[in-house]
């Protein structure tokens, strides 16, 4: 029987039952005997260790907001933890222990170990004990830090780092620290340190977050919504410093970091120490009164401050005339200052103090003459050659320079002189020199032993790091040393042990393209064309790197030579799997050019040579398959690849994929009628892709749902979703997306009666597309000019009809299947209203029977609409029956704006025939059919709605929760409850269920069917 004290539960496979183990003993359990004591006693532990059969795991009992006796396991492995929800006390039998057991163990061991971070970027460093308390800029910190964000902006050496240490001692809050480096320009490089280090804020929040910023078909600010989103539930305040935040200069980490500023939670306080005001929107922040600031000025020693500094040092203090001239000369300068101390040192006489205020020398020969000369020589060559380093440690002074385990201890000497080496641990371990005396080092080191001893050392450096596991490092001291063929060796070990995640088996995961990009930038071409992998991971880096961003690169052609030296080097070595990978890729390069046609084909051949477990690959490669098959309107066909494209996704563990296949699958049901299934379907993938943060596919998702809805006549439901599409589309530059939400509003405003509007929005984006120089501007020209010519024909116009009819004879060869078809149609409806009846039955007659065979059921509708136009009374009547009774559903009528679409014309002869219908149910579609042309304007209430708020009414209307509507709309879940609380008072009700309902009789909310 389960006991107070509970520590561990053991499966023990020779008694084939389970160890339980507390403080003082040890019993045997089995499953089958669970009982009400079990789970009392269970309950009355808050956490134990399971190790079961399939797995193990920590079990914790946590509390939330709405309640306590939440269980989680937890399991780590490789620096990260993974966490996944077991339930409350009932559900905490051994089966589902084992179960949640097995699930984490899978998530684990399918994962490569993360690149390693260095922990010493991740902790705040030491103080000196000399330090003076500087309650003047003390107390200014305590003013401006009650703001959300605090931007230290001073020169080097002003001592800003010190400052901001002193200051956070004194408020005994959580601090998550960031030391930057300039290899931290690397997007997701930057954001793992900042998450890691936000696990001494919000632990749940970083194991969560760390998984989407994993994804790399996703955009970063999607698992910075979801960490700001969990951040938000803890009420404990905390600080996130990123100091040296100058050293960042890739525009991508400042439109993310944008982004994360916009959006903090009202518990998080961040504070930036840079040498130069960083290009992040800090106008914006001003005028919101968000924004502290601390200038240069204010980290000036005052006169009595350096009284202060200098009493440490000297026994009498100098004359007044004397300390103004150093006070005239060091302006209070802190790194000043300290060098002014390290002069001092042993020395009673003020002659120093006079020299040091009057010199007008350069401050690089302050570092040489006064901190570097006063060393003995053997220090000297050791503060030479290790001030090129970027940090160094006890071990790594020993390798370079061949000391006798004495690198540690002058360090530490080193430190404690104060001779501007800063700690980057709390052991001592790693240290870094300050910047200015790295510099002066570096140049003085060049000047003294050479540029050989300089190189020398680093090559050392070089292989010690490599030894040491930290190849990362290993490559850049090789590519400082320009020494490329050992960059290129090192480079080629970590692509072939996947210590760097690279190609779409990783694309998902941690993004290391921008470093790899980086590097092999550097190397020489002759060098690269060697290795054939390289070469691959190369393009795959160039391409990949620009998707992430929304620039698919403009020109393709910078990528075909490295995809061709690799796949001349994988087939001179009879290597078939990576050749697999090389066609995979050129499939996905011809599907960003929307030629579907090439990229099927290599994607055929790619799946006859990939391995079994590239799954992500071969997703890929079969859902370009599938979407062949769908453009061609092979729907059977589209659907069984689309099925194993998402099998082989969801094994890959590939979320942000196997979601794409997923809702691909939703396209066929578009296409097949079956519009109410299908938005189930989205609706499914949308929550999937709300919980993860994944914006990207949450406005791709609600693209779809509001074409369904347009279908349905749910014009303003649509245009809402349309526009917010349209607004984010265009802030990340996502052209494609923007596009299709154009196509789709212009479609919303024809049907709103706004004729005009629609035909310049379509004219000004044909202008754009023919302007642009874009991979899928020639697939979307014939989209964009059929749309336009549909809305000529709507509005009479039937000579510009005429003339596409006449030019799109040019360009026949390029369309597909289904838009081809689309077309024949629209010239269909060309010969109808010019009286060509006989014309218009010959081009739809073998239309239907096609479409007929493939089920595309919309199609079916559309063009027994368009027949019943072109044949005479009875063949007429009964085409209409036909599309009445495909168009019947129990909640509504299916694709009601097919019917209204084809203008008045269809609905005189609707009107016509109606008569002759005597079901009931044909009887009231048509009715819908009429009601809906002459529809009018729903009510409003006396305070209109925003948009914002009609799309959470309707949210709110849809059951969901306010964390729920919070993370679909990528907001705070304080931000809904505001907007609730206006909802409510607008609509002057106090209740969900009240709100609902005024909304409903508003026609603010379709009724309930």
């Amino acid at each position: 029987m389960a006991q107070r004290g509970l520590t561990a539960i053991v499966w023990c496979e020779e008694e084939q039952a389970y160890e339980l183990q507390t403080a003082g003993k040890t019993c045997l359990y089995r499953s089958e005997t669970e009982d009400a004591d079990w789970f009392s006693n269970l309950a009355a532990c808050s956490g134990f260790r399971f190790v079961g059969r399939h797995g193990h795991m920590t079990v914790r009992k946590e509390s939330r907001k709405r309640g306590s006796g939440y269980w989680y396991g937890y399991r780590r492995r490789n620096g990260r933890t993974h966490k996944l929800y077991i339930g409350r006390d009932a559900w905490l039998t051994l089966e589902h222990l084992e179960r949640i057991a097995q699930k984490l163990a899978e998530e684990t061991e399918a994962e490569p170990a993360d690149p390693p971070l260095l922990a010493a970027k991740l902790r705040m460093p030491r103080l000196a004990a000399s330090l003076i308390r500087r309650e003047r800029l003390l107390e200014l910190f305590d003013t401006l830090g009650e703001r959300q964000m605090l931007l230290v902006t001073a020169p080097a050496g002003s001592g800003k780092t010190t400052v901001v240490c002193q200051w956070l001692q004194r408020q005994a809050l959580p601090v998550a620290w960031v030391a930057l480096d300039e290899a931290d320009n690397d997007l997701s490089r930057f954001w793992r340190y900042v998450i890691t280090a936000c696990q001494t804020l919000h632990q749940d929040a970083t194991c969560t977050a760390r998984e989407l910023l994993a994804s790399l078909l996703q955009q970063p600010e999607n698992a910075l919504t979801l960490l700001l989103n969990a951040l938000a539930e803890s009420d404990q305040p905390g600080i996130l410093v990123l100091e040296d935040y100058h050293l960042i200069t890739m525009p991508r980490i400042h439109e993310t970091l944008a982004f994360f500023l916009e959006h903090l939670p009202p518990s998080l306080h961040v504070l930036l120490t840079s040498r130069s005001e960083p290009p992040l929107p800090l106008a914006r922040f001003r005028a919101r009164g968000e924004l502290g600031e601390v200038q240069a000025s204010d980290l000036r020693f005052s006169l009595e401050e350096e009284r202060l500094f200098l009493r440490q040092f000297l026994e009498r203090l100098p004359d007044e005339k004397t300390l103004h001239r150093l006070d005239a000369r060091l302006e209070g300068w802190a790194a000043g200052l300290r060098l002014l101390a390290l002069a001092l040192q042993g020395r009673q006489s003020l002659r120093e103090l006079d020299r040091f205020a009057g010199s007008t020398r350069p401050l690089r020969e302050y570092f040489v003459t006064e901190a570097l000369n006063a060393q003995p020589e053997p220090l000297q060559r050791f503060l030479l050659l290790t001030g090129g380093l970027p940090r160094v440690a006890g071990s790594l002074c020993d390798a370079v320079l061949g000391l006798a385990d004495e690198g540690t201890y002058l360090l530490e000497r080193l430190y404690q002189s104060g001779l501007f080496l800063e700690p980057l641990d709390s052991e001592g371990r790693w240290y870094r020199y300050h910047p200015l005396f790295a510099e002066a080092m570096q140049a003085e080191a060049r000047r003294r032993l050479g540029d050989e001893a300089v190189q020398a050392t680093l090559e050392q450096a070089s292989f010690w790091f490599e030894q040491e596991g930290l190849l990362v490092d290993a490559v850049e001291c090789s590519l400082q040393v320009r020494d490329m063929e050992r960059a290129a060796a090192l480079i080629l070990r970590m692509v072939s042990e996947s210590q760097f995640r690279v190609g779409l088996r990783y694309f998902h995961l941690v993004n290391e393209h921008y470093t790899l990009l980086r590097w092999l930038k550097q190397l020489p071409k002759p060098l690269l064309w060697r290795y054939p992998l390289l070469c691959l991971r190369y393009a795959e880096a160039q391409l990949f790197a620009a998707l992430l961003n929304n620039r698919p690169p403009q020109e393709m052609k910078e990528l075909e030579e490295p995809l061709q030296r690799a796949e001349q080097g994988f087939r001179s070595e009879g290597n078939l799997s990576r050749l697999g990978e090389v066609f995979a890729f050129r499939a996905t390069l011809a599907r960003q050019r929307g030629e579907m046609r090439e990229a099927v084909t290599w994607a055929h051949q790619a799946l006859t040579w990939l391995l079994p477990e590239e799954q992500g690959w071969r997703s890929s490669c079969l859902g370009i398959i599938g979407i062949g098959a769908l453009y061609e309107g092979h729907l059977l066909d589209a659907s069984r690849y689309f099925a194993e494209a998402l099998a082989n996704a969801e094994k890959s563990g590939n979320k942000g994929l196997a979601r794409a296949q997923f809702a691909l699958q939703g396209a066929v049901l578009v296409a097949r009628g079956r519009l109410r299934q299908a938005a189930a379907h989205y609706q499914h993938a949308l929550l999937e892709a709300s919980k993860q943060g994944d914006q990207d596919d949450v406005m791709r998702l609600r693209l779809n749902l509001a074409a369904i809805h347009y279908e349905w006549n749910e014009v303003e439901n649509a245009r809402e979703a349309v526009q917010e599409i349209q607004t984010y589309a265009g802030r990340i530059g996502d052209e494609e997306l923007f596009m299709h939400a154009e196509l789709l509003l212009a479609r919303l405003e024809q049907a709103g009666n706004q004729s005009e509007h629609a035909i310049q929005r379509l004219q000004a984006l044909l202008e754009r597309l023919q302007a642009l120089d874009w991979p899928l501007r020639l697939s979307l020209l014939s989209e964009v000019r059929l749309a336009l010519v549909q809305l000529y024909w709507l509005n009479g116009n039937l000579e510009a009809v005429r003339q596409w009819a006449n030019d799109r004879q040019r360009d026949r060869h390029a369309h597909r299947r289904l838009l081809h078809e689309r077309e024949e149609c629209m010239v269909a409806r060309l010969a109808l209203a010019e009286g060509r009846c006989a014309d218009a039955h010959a081009i739809l007659a073998p239309l239907l029977d096609a479409a007929l065979q493939d089920d595309r059921q919309g199609d079916v509708l559309e063009i027994r609409l368009l027949l019943a136009q072109a044949t005479k009374q009875q063949t007429s009547r009964s085409l209409l029956h036909a599309a009445l009774q495909q168009a019947r559903a129990e909640s509504g009528v299916q694709f009601l704006r097919r019917f209204l679409d084809e203008g008045p014309a269809l609905l005189s002869l609707l009107q016509q025939h109606a008569p002759h219908f005597h079901e009931r149910p044909l009887q009231l579609v048509i009715q819908k059919i009429v009601r809906a042309a002459d529809s009018a304007q729903p009510a409003e209430p006396v305070e209109p709605l925003s948009a914002r708020e009609l799309h959470v009414l309707r949210l709110l209307a849809s059951g969901l929760s306010y964390r729920d509507i919070a993370r679909a709309l990528f907001v705070s879940v304080n931000t809904i409850k505001t907007q609730v609380s206006s909802i409510y008072r607008k609509l002057g009700v106090n209740t969900r269920q009240q709100a609902c309902s005024v909304a409903r009789a508003l026609q603010l909310l379709p009724q309930q069917k």
